[in-house]
């Protein structure tokens, strides 16, 4: 995971067999845990500001940016889980 844009957008990697379902908006979503407490709360401290999501597939270095719908924290996880939902529609 890593924050840019001053804090507006967060990146994650993907899996290949997922990237193509998640850019063209089939599979809206993805779902985090965070393997250190520091990592998650960095991502937390920026939750309310976070406006767009970009999904890279690491091994090609394709991505894709998104507008986020949505950010769901499941209940009595540990540790948290949590849901980002995008807007499918493509800009690209």
């Amino acid at each position: 995971m890593r924050i840019t844009d001053g804090g507006e957008m967060v990146e994650f990697k993907t899996a290949s067999i997922y990237f193509e379902r998640e850019k063209s908006g089939e599979k809206s979503n993805t779902v985090r845990y965070f393997k250190s407490l520091d990592e998650e709360n960095e991502f937390v401290s920026h939750i309310h500001r976070l406006l767009k999501v970009c999904i890279v597939e690491p091994t090609t270095g394709r991505s894709f940016e998104r507008m986020i719908t949505d950010i769901t924290v499941l209940p009595g996880t540990i540790p948290k889980v949590f849901i980002i939902s995008w807007d499918p529609r493509r800009d690209d």
